[in-house]
C-alpha cells in the first residue's frame, strides 16, 4: 500500500503544477529555472527569484516578494523547487519564450550587468557552476564567442552561439 521505491510526493504534484503547458513550455521552463538557480541546488531562493522576476519585468516590493514566495513554497523552506515554480508561473501566466531564455542566460553571465560579458565574467559563472576553467580553456571560450574579438562577448554574440551559429572555427 506504500509507495514504491523511487517514487516521491512530489511526481502528482508536478504533473498538476505543469497541465497549464505543453511538454515544450514545461522544457523551456525548466532551462529558464536552472539558469535561475545559480547554485544548482534544485532551488530557487529569495534573492534568485527576484533575479528571475526583474528580468521579465515583474518588479515587485520587498513585501509583494514575501507574499509570493508565501504563496508558492508550500513547504515552507524559504526557497521554491520547480514544481512550486511552475505554479507560480501559471499564476503569472508567464509564457517563455526562446529568445527570453537567451536573454536571461546572458544575465546570469554578465554578473556585474554592464551589458557586456568579459573573461572574467565568464570564469566566475563557470566556478559558480563547479565547473572551473584554467586560462587557456578561457581563452578558447572567448576566441570562439566574442565575434569582434574586442574582449567582450555582446549579447548579439550570445544570441549566436545559443543559436548554433557561434563557432568561429
Amino acid at each position: 500500500p506504500g509507495q514504491s521505491p523511487g517514487s516521491s510526493s512530489s511526481s502528482s504534484s508536478s504533473s498538476m503544477s505543469t497541465a497549464a503547458f505543453s511538454p515544450e513550455e514545461v522544457a523551456e521552463l525548466r532551462d529558464t529555472f536552472d539558469i535561475f538557480d545559480k547554485d544548482g541546488g534544485g532551488t530557487i531562493d529569495v534573492v534568485e527569484l527576484r533575479a528571475a522576476l526583474d528580468h521579465r519585468g515583474k518588479r515587485m516590493s520587498d513585501m509583494d516578494l514575501k507574499r509570493l514566495m508565501d504563496m508558492v513554497d508550500e513547504d515552507r523552506s524559504g526557497e521554491i523547487d520547480f514544481d512550486e515554480f511552475t505554479k507560480m508561473m501559471t499564476i503569472f501566466n508567464v509564457k517563455v519564450s526562446p529568445e527570453e531564455e537567451i536573454e536571461a542566460a546572458y544575465a546570469h553571465f554578465d554578473v556585474d550587468g554592464d551589458g557586456k560579458v568579459g573573461a572574467p565574467e565568464i570564469k566566475q559563472v563557470f566556478q559558480e557552476m563547479g565547473h572551473p576553467i584554467d586560462d587557456g580553456e578561457l581563452k578558447d571560450i572567448m576566441s570562439t564567442i566574442d565575434g569582434d574579438q574586442d574582449g567582450y562577448v555582446t549579447l548579439a554574440d550570445f544570441k549566436e552561439l545559443m543559436k548554433g551559429n557561434g563557432s568561429k572555427k
